[in-house]
């Protein structure tokens, strides 16, 4: 007596959840299964079709098919790059017909400022908002924001007019109020001097 049977061997498809990658931190690297499988199961145990890696290392998943195959796949996130640090200090408040350089720092690959300019520097002295994107060779990008809040008054009507001196004397010209420095002509830096003419 002879009998024969048929076997049909179905091959497991790898389910392909996508290429190794890094990113910014902060960021997230979805690694998805295609369609065509019934169960899922991630390195952690969860069951889901796609899997959301927030930190550096290995992402696998085994996959089964309806013919009740198994198959694998795994990705790496290799690197979660640090956000950049740019700074533009604290609000402050400028005295009138000064400017200000702002300064986003070197070292990184693009600059963005809020009137679209592109240098490193940005000079202004007008009362407003002043913000900086920056962007490193990783892609990642951080920003800041200061404000120039006001102007502040320049000293004014600190010498008298008007001043008498009589031949062969001297006399004391003072500056009127009490001021951080002093600079005279005659380069003398005290609040007061003594002029014989």
């Amino acid at each position: 007596v002879v009998d024969s049977i048929r076997i049909k061997v179905n091959k497991s498809i790898k389910p392909g959840i996508g290429n190794d990658t890094s990113f910014c931190s902060g960021g997230v690297a979805v690694f998805k299964v295609p369609n065509g499988f019934v169960n899922y199961t991630w390195q952690d145990g969860s069951i889901n079709q796609s899997y959301a890696a927030t930190a550096k290392g290995m992402y696998y998943v085994t996959v089964t098919d309806s013919n009740g195959c198994v198959a694998g796949d795994t990705a790496f996130v290799n690197n979660v790059y640090p956000l950049p640090l740019v700074s533009l200090g604290n609000d402050f408040a400028i005295c009138q017909n000064e400017v200000h350089l702002f300064d986003a720092g070197s070292g990184f690959a693009k600059y963005l400022w809020q009137d679209n300019s592109t240098a490193q520097t940005l000079t202004s002295g007008a009362v407003g908002t002043y913000w900086v994107q920056v962007t490193d060779m990783h892609t990642c990008k951080a920003a800041d924001t200061v404000l120039i809040i006001a102007h502040k008054p320049v000293p004014a009507d600190f010498l008298d007019a008007f001043a008498a001196l009589c031949a062969g004397r001297s006399i004391t010209v003072s500056a009127n109020g009490n001021w951080q420095s002093y600079l005279w002509n005659t380069t003398a830096s005290t609040p007061a001097i003594d002029i014989t003419q």
